[in-house]
């Protein structure tokens, strides 16, 4: 049969930016060769009508023909990805591949797997505030659910979000310190202590917070 390999979710994030960056480099290419061809044919153009005269320079946006090597070649050379920055806290890959099982199966549709939601409807986990600030935030969220009008990063989304009895304390755990850490996110790790404290402070509410209700 055909083996089956199992990556981490390190050795994931660093395939994607392979990807990214090879997808960059083909880009970078396919519109220099765009550009040249364009270039000869208006120059095959220029010879058969003595009349139209056109530059190289206008062509390429070089000076004659170095000019226009030189344009093509940056053209085809992709800018440099900046090397991703370094995180304040440091991430534990067996937390975060526990915590990527339970996104996947309870989270991703909604919120994606980038983390950035879907526009009009489910708000971003990437570069919110909601998220990355007062753990106990996320967790009363998780436990009782959402409903009702909020402000994410900007952007207004209206929508419901069921509370999740499904998942225990370690698991609630799992997952939120994977999406706090995860992305452009850098904020520290729940502990299943924490999960526990919040939902015996709200035990008995029954329904979803509301963003006032949540101080938001």
């Amino acid at each position: 049969g055909i083996p089956v390999f199992k990556l981490t979710e390190a050795e994931s994030q660093k395939l994607i930016r392979m990807e990214d960056e090879l997808h960059k480099r083909v880009i970078g290419q396919h519109q220099a060769i765009v550009a040249l061809s364009k270039a000869i044919r208006r120059a095959r153009a220029g010879i058969k009508d003595p009349k139209r005269k056109y530059d190289l320079t206008e062509m390429a946006g070089g000076s004659g023909a170095k000019g226009m090597i030189a344009a093509l070649a940056a053209r085809a050379t992709p800018a440099p990805v900046a090397p991703p920055k370094e995180k304040k806290f440091k991430a534990d890959p067996a937390v975060h591949e526990r915590g990527l099982a339970v996104y996947s199966l309870t989270c991703v549709a909604c919120h994606q797997p980038n983390g950035a939601g879907l526009e009009n409807a489910f708000p971003p986990l990437d570069g919110s505030d909601w998220l990355t600030g007062d753990p106990t935030l996320p967790i009363r969220i998780v436990i009782g659910g959402l409903q009702g009008p909020v402000k994410v990063s900007g952007k207004d989304f209206n929508a419901v979000m069921p509370p999740h009895v499904d998942l225990d304390d370690q698991k609630i755990s799992d997952v939120l310190t994977f999406v706090r850490q995860n992305w452009s996110n850098d904020a520290a790790a729940v502990t299943p202590a924490q999960v526990k404290e919040v939902r015996a402070k709200i035990k008995g509410r029954t329904a979803p917070w509301t963003a006032k209700e949540l101080g938001r």
